[in-house]
């Protein structure tokens, strides 16, 4: 609906400048752009866009960014987001919408997706080390991160060039997305939890396009690469009935933090892969509990209907299992696409 009416307000999309007016687009090509009523060359432009605050402002459907990198870069960011959006909000609609909301919409009796929708807002600078000049002030800690989620302001925080990341941008827009798609309580996973609100932006991070899909998770990805080293070679685990209890601020100070991150990447594979996606409805339900501040100890076994002692046995039966078939794919033994994928449009 977003792009009909953009085409009817006499807009064409341009994968290098995004919604430009049709009488315009010619001379962008040709490197002119039009700026407060005139127009101006592209470096002239470059320069009035220079600070940050004066950023070129890029919309889409959902998302709003400001950025004094260039236009294109905004616009490729934009794509990425957008695709990350339709993914998102076909695996979680469960955490946003009711099954009132959903069947409504199937039975064409609500207009609740036709009409506009808030924009997630991002700023995306052009290099890191004014990135962590402009966060420095609300976020002490901003030489660790390549990007950066702050509730407080509702947006979302990135640089361009050296050092930028597609898995970040993936990792901090679905922070975004869970916090900003209904309401949550403040501190999310203080308490207890906190695993999966991290494990899953992780696994979000692995989006990619396999012969002409989205592709997300399997054992080819980094995230679960670690996890199996760790369980499988490490030894190393921490049993879920004690990890569901580390709340955000135990678990970010803990010296074995990528460790436990490590942990918290292949449990949310785990969740969503294990027998065929057995958990997959849990799983949302959890974050929905989680987000909602409705979750204690005992929450992700009730949802799962499993105790912690048997999902603990399954997810270690989960890692064997894949490192060995990935190990048999890697000498040619087994030809089977191990990437047991969520796909999407």
């Amino acid at each position: 609906f977003y792009a009909a009416r953009k085409l009817q307000d006499g807009f064409v999309w341009s994968d290098k400048f995004g919604w430009q007016l049709k009488s315009s687009l010619p001379r962008y090509d040709e490197g002119q752009r039009y700026f407060e009523g005139r127009w101006i060359s592209a470096a002239e432009d470059v320069d009035r866009h220079r600070d940050i605050k004066q950023g070129w402002r890029i919309e889409s459907e959902h998302y709003a960014i400001r950025t004094n990198d260039s236009i294109e870069a905004g616009v490729a960011a934009e794509v990425k987001l957008e695709r990350l959006y339709r993914l998102w909000q076909q695996i979680f609609i469960g955490y946003y919408a009711s099954e009132a909301d959903v069947t409504a919409w199937f039975d064409g009796r609500s207009k609740a997706l036709s009409g506009p929708v808030p924009q997630h807002q991002v700023v995306n600078f052009r290099d890191r080390e004014e990135f962590k000049r402009a966060l420095r002030a609300v976020e002490p800690n901003i030489d660790i991160p390549i990007g950066i989620y702050l509730g407080q302001t509702r947006t979302a925080y990135f640089f361009a060039g050296e050092g930028s990341d597609d898995r970040n941008l993936y990792h901090e827009a679905t922070h975004q997305l869970f916090h900003e798609s209904r309401p949550v309580v403040p501190d999310v996973g203080r308490r207890g939890n906190f695993w999966i609100v991290e494990g899953i932006a992780m696994y979000m991070e692995s989006l990619r396009q396999e012969d002409g899909y989205y592709v997300l998770g399997g054992f080819d990805d980094e995230r679960l690469h670690a996890a199996q080293y760790r369980l499988l070679h490490d030894d190393f685990y921490v049993p879920l009935q004690e990890f569901t209890g580390y709340g955000m601020e135990k678990m970010q100070k803990d010296p074995r933090i990528a460790t436990l991150y490590s942990q918290a990447a292949g449990l949310t594979h785990f969740l969503i892969h294990y027998d065929n996606g057995r958990y997959r409805d849990a799983l949302v339900a959890y974050l929905s509990a989680i987000y909602a501040g409705r979750d204690a100890p005992d929450t992700l076994a009730k949802l799962t209907g499993t105790s912690f002692a048997d999902l603990d046995k399954q997810y270690r039966e989960f890692l064997t299992t894949g490192w060995q078939k990935e190990a048999g794919k890697r000498k040619g033994a087994d030809g089977s696409r191990l990437s047991d994928a969520v796909r999407g449009g």
